[in-house]
Formats: structure tokens, sequence, C-alpha cells
């Protein structure tokens, strides 16, 4: 997956416990040794301190890192990059889905699609209508605060039209829809910023 986790050191934890196989905790000292992950954030700081140049991006339906880190950085030993730039920890539950694996996700956490389309996730209240720009206007984002049951049933029977059924499948569509916004650093800091954590690492 890049040079990322080949520049940050392995180092030996202890732990005072361990589980054996029937799921009872043990007391053993025992020393494990892992990839040192917590030193990510001392690059992720450096680079902040840096003045770069960073923009955002919009993931494609289905788009990788590595292709993404292919296309803007010229080669996937940069996909460490896009992770770093947009604190991504876990790629796997960290980066959107494509639309067919979202569904699939979808259906097996709700039991069905027809079942999460049915289902309220949660209310909301609208306190900001969308605007679109015009004549010399910028455009507003429409803007909602969650509410319970109790607030929406109040609104609605007094004829209010600023509320919105916010089901299963809307919940994880907009969730997985947020992580389609990352931040990429330009790429003519690359080099770089890949020198930086070798130096940084003591790679």
């Amino acid at each position: 997956m890049s040079e990322y986790f080949t520049n940050i050191p392995n180092i030996y934890y202890k732990f005072d416990q361990i589980t054996d196989r029937s799921g009872k905790k043990v007391d053993k000292i025992h020393e494990k040794l892992i990839t040192d992950i917590t030193l990510r954030q001392k690059l992720r700081s450096s680079i902040k301190d840096d003045l770069l140049t960073f923009y955002t991006y919009r993931v494609k339906d289905g788009e990788r890192p590595d292709t993404i880190a292919q296309i803007y950085y010229g080669s996937i030993k940069y996909t460490w990059l896009v992770f770093i730039s947009n604190n991504i920890f876990d790629p796997i539950f960290e980066w959107p889905m494509s639309q067919s694996q979202l569904e699939t996700h979808i259906a097996s956490k709700y039991g069905s699609l027809d079942s999460a389309v049915s289902t309220v996730h949660h209310y909301e209240e609208i306190i900001q209508s969308f605007v679109e720009a015009g004549n010399g206007n910028p455009r507003v984002e429409e803007r909602t605060i969650e509410i319970d049951s109790t607030r929406f049933l109040a609104l609605s029977s007094s004829g209010a039209t600023n509320t919105k059924t916010i089901t299963n499948y809307d919940y994880e569509l907009n969730y997985n829809e947020q992580k389609r916004e990352i931040t990429l650093i330009e790429d003519i800091y690359a080099e770089d910023i890949l020198q930086n954590a070798r130096n940084l690492f003591g790679s």
C-alpha cells in the first residue's frame, strides 16, 4: 500500500492480559510487535505546520485511493498521502463504498433494501432552506437539526412543512456521500513530504 507503513517503525507493546480461546481474560505478560501508527500524527502535524496547498476532490463511484494516487501524484506509492491528508486510519471502513458495495452493506445491516427504505432512522427540522445562487446572491445550503419524534409530530400536526423523515437507507447513503468529499495535497509537494516521512522515521 505504498511507503507509508514502510517508513513508520515497528515497536513492541506489552499487555498485561490476553484472552484465551474460551474468551476468558488471562493474566499474562507478553509482547507483540506492531506498527506504531501513533507516529502517524507526528507526520500529519509536520505537514500541517508547513504552508501547503490543499484542494477538495470528490471521489467518483468505485474510485480507489491507489487510482487517485496514480492519477494525481503519478505513482501508487503516494496512496498513503491520500490517507494522511484525510486522516483515514482504516480505508476499508472510512473510504466511500461503491453503489453496489453500499447496497450490499445496507441489505446486510438492515435485512433488506426494502426494510432500510421503510424504516425511520431519525427526523430533521429544516432551519435554513436551500437557495440557488442568482441575481448576485450566493448559493445557500440547506441546514437541518435532528429532532425527536415528539417534536416531529408536533410540527407535522401544526401543518409545518419544514420537516424531513430520514430513513435508514437515506442515512447510510448520506453518510457514504459525505466520505466522497476528500482533501488532496497539491502534487508538487508529494516528493518533499515523502522525504520528510523518511527523515522523521529514520528510514
